[in-house]
Parts: C-alpha cells; sequence; structure tokens
C-alpha cells in the first residue's frame, strides 16, 4: 500500500473518530486521533500534518478557533490543508472556514466515501508548486475546484 500522507483527525464523538481513522489508515494515510481540541492545538505545534480534519462543535475550544490558531501561527506554505465536519452546519460558520483556508467542508452524516474523495489527492511529503511554475498552480486549481465541488454541503450552500 502507497503512503499518501499525515492526517490529524479532531472529534470529540469517538465512535466517529474511530470510523473516520480507521478508513483513512485503509486508504493508506497515517492518522493521529484525537478527541480534544486543545490536544490538537499541542499536536499541530508539535509536527507537521498534510492534512487538518476537524469537527466544528467541540467542548472547550470550536473548530473555527483551531483553524484560526493555526492559521495565525503557521505560514501558508507549512500549514496542513483543512477540512471542517459539523452537524450543526451554518452558511456562516462554512464561509468562515472556506476563508480561512478550509479546503471543503462536510455536513454530518456524510458517507465515509466523501471524506476518501476530498483527502485521496493527498500525498506524502506534500509539495507546494513553484510559483514560477503554472503547470502545476493550474493542476492544483483544477484540483481544488473538483474536490470542492465534491461535498454535499457544498451543494446545498
Amino acid at each position: 500500500m502507497t503512503y499518501r500522507g499525515s492526517i490529524l483527525l479532531v472529534d470529540d464523538e469517538e465512535k466517529i473518530l474511530r470510523a473516520l481513522g480507521r478508513a483513512l489508515r485503509d486508504a493508506g494515510h497515517g492518522v493521529v486521533e484525537t478527541t480534544s481540541p486543545r490536544q490538537a492545538q499541542r499536536l499541530l505545534g508539535e509536527r507537521p500534518f498534510d492534512v487538518l480534519i476537524v469537527d466544528n462543535v467541540m467542548p472547550e475550544v470550536s473548530g473555527l478557533d483551531v483553524i484560526r490558531e493555526i492559521v495565525g501561527a503557521t505560514p501558508e506554505s507549512e500549514r496542513p490543508q483543512i477540512l471542517m465536519m459539523t452537524a450543526h452546519a451554518t452558511v456562516e460558520s462554512a464561509l468562515e472556514a472556506m476563508k480561512l483556508g478550509a479546503l471543503d467542508y462536510l455536513q454530518k452524516p456524510f458517507e465515509i466515501d466523501e471524506l476518501l474523495v476530498v483527502v485521496a489527492p493527498v500525498k506524502a511529503p506534500r509539495t507546494w508548486p513553484n510559483s514560477s511554475d503554472s503547470s502545476s498552480v493550474s493542476g492544483m486549481a483544477a484540483q481544488f475546484t473538483l474536490m470542492s465541488g465534491m461535498s454535499r454541503c457544498a451543494l446545498r450552500l
């Protein structure tokens, strides 16, 4: 199996966390799971991840707060790609997540295959396009367009 990238998965609902973690590992990703947004913040400060998948509504700290912190503290080229998921979707939280740089916004419940489609293009190590290489920038733009169109929540908004 090909290693596809490291993912930090954050959800206070342990059953969902375990099911998603298992599916992502089966797809070849390295997954670190935590039910604590504070632990997620510590982990993000300790090591790089290719993707951050974070629930929005959690005790102590919201997923949006976790995203705000990483955006404020990490240069864009070193940030993980961000995917937000929530059972409490609002247009406002979806827009804010996307403005902060979230790749997608999934509304729970969702099919695990939807999540796998969004994270499938992630490979390790993550490389960022060279600004002088227009073909890689175009490719990333096309990839983003394809992925962002996959979310049911985005289609509903």
